[in-house]
């Protein structure tokens, strides 16, 4: 799949910074990197819900060196599953709630885990940066976004219930191609079939806490069976994706949205079509 059709769908006003998305019946849920609740969009009339993960309620514009830094989400067995970056140490929070009803919430400190995958693959506390996160098989995938000093850009393969943070631990890395010059690295993945499509996005910086100038975004494919890339396609040399999921599929097509993070800190995302199609 090479040939692709972007377009901008809506502006959704009352969220900065999106970080990941999850379509579910008409709505696309999504989370951000300054925010500690969860959104749900109707694509049908745009209208924006907040929901509160924690008794206290949302807080929102959350100042950087205190956010929780919910940069990945995944849905598995009727859970939600949101997670810190942990690039951080006040970033290692997982937040769990029953899907689709977003009941039985509960916050599980993955710190344990974080620093047995930093020991596992090598990276250290100044790399380390989980961005995209899904469940395959009896395996949890988290997504290492290699925008750090050391450009350590991979894929932490995960045993076990992932809120007991006990499981094995393996780890490969998976650099990616550039946009202007910028090595593309892991923003979002989602599973379609049995192929892991993700984005990536080029930045002009060598750190996980500040932001550089945006060079460009990708998508790729990946084998999860034999841990390969497949392809991978620059799909704009302007803007940071930094979400991903599919909404249609059929012989021909897959459909999916992206959200934008544009690193403004203005309080509207872009939510997108991306439209990919089979040779």
């Amino acid at each position: 799949m090479q040939d692709f059709v972007l377009t901008l769908l809506f502006n959704i006003h009352g969220i900065g910074a999106a970080s990941g998305l999850i379509f579910h019946d008409g709505h696309v849920l999504m989370i951000a990197d300054d925010s500690n609740g969860l959104y749900q969009c109707s694509l049908a009339d745009e209208k924006l819900e907040k929901i509160a993960l924690q008794p206290s309620g949302i807080s929102e514009n959350i100042a950087k060196k205190d956010k929780p830094d919910y940069e990945a989400m995944a849905v598995a067995e009727g859970k939600l599953y949101l997670f810190g970056s942990g690039s951080k140490k006040k970033r290692n929070a997982l937040s769990v709630c029953d899907f689709p009803d977003f009941q039985h919430k509960s916050v599980v400190d993955l710190s344990v885990l974080y620093e047995k995958m930093r020991k596992v693959s090598g990276i250290s506390k100044e790399d380390f940066n989980i961005e995209g996160a899904l469940r395959y098989r009896d395996k949890w995938l988290l997504f290492q976004r290699g925008n750090g000093p050391g450009s350590h850009n991979g894929i932490f393969t995960i045993s076990g219930n992932i809120a007991e943070t006990d499981g094995a631990v393996h780890y490969k890395a998976m650099p990616l191609p550039a946009c202007n010059g910028i090595p593309a690295t892991f923003t979002d993945a989602t599973l379609v079939g049995n192929e892991i499509y993700f984005t990536a996005a080029a930045e002009n910086s060598n750190s996980v806490y500040k932001d550089g100038e945006i060079m460009g975004s990708l998508i790729g494919c990946i084998d999860p069976k034999k841990m390969e890339l497949v392809f991978t396609k620059v799909i704009s040399p302007t803007h940071k994706f930094e979400g991903l999921t599919l909404i249609e599929k059929s012989r021909k097509e897959l459909t999916f949205l992206l959200c934008e993070d544009n690193d403004s800190g203005a309080q509207q995302t872009g939510l997108y079509k991306l439209v990919l199609r089979k040779k």
